[in-house]
């Protein structure tokens, strides 16, 4: 089969192998390297290829060959569907209730993490923006830990200046530590 973009299948193979280069698309499909370079060369992915990925990872021919914009598309179509319908009362005779919105806690962490991976691994200007956005916000939940032990010392300090504030207006001066009045008796 042949590509306009043959890196960008490559790509795909990668992203469904777990390879990071070339020699171990090789390794993962069993083949020689020179004939990923051959197959470059000519731009075509033999269907041997496709066979053994289908074989080996599940992954059929069709979603090997999506574009990342059409993987989105698809993955999203059936997220929607899965969730519509699960959300939906079709029972014969009654209209459908609203769906349920989504709530924060409606993810796994897995399924986040998968989606991550397939973002960063994408050779699209979403890999950047994603990348930019998470370290982002773990400076932010690092901030917000900071700014909670910062408001503790605060309300801390301030406890002690209003019992400060109540001594002095009462005209009581606060005890001497022992050690000061020690000192001072010399």
């Amino acid at each position: 089969m042949s590509f306009k973009n043959f890196d960008e299948m490559l790509n795909n193979i990668k992203r469904i192998t777990g390879a990071r280069n070339q020699k171990e698309v090789a390794a993962a499909l069993g083949i020689s390297g020179s004939a990923i370079t051959d197959a470059k060369n000519r731009n075509v992915i033999p269907e041997t290829w496709f066979q053994i990925i289908e074989e080996k990872y599940g992954t059929t021919k069709k979603e090997l060959c999506e574009t990342p914009e059409e993987k989105l598309i698809r993955t999203y179509k059936g997220n929607l569907t899965k969730s519509v319908a699960s959300q939906w009362n079709n029972e014969p005779g009654q209209l459908p209730e609203s769906p349920r919105t989504r709530t924060e806690q409606d993810f796994s962490i897995e399924e986040m993490l998968a989606d991550t991976k397939d973002v960063l691994e994408s050779d699209t200007v979403y890999r950047q923006a994603l990348a930019s956005n998470i370290r982002a916000f773990k400076q932010a939940v690092i901030n917000e830990g900071k700014m909670k032990n910062t408001d503790e010392k605060i309300d801390q300090m301030m406890r002690q200046i209003e019992a400060l504030t109540t001594i002095v207006l009462q005209g009581q001066a606060p005890a001497e530590p022992e050690k000061k009045r020690a000192g001072n008796d010399h």
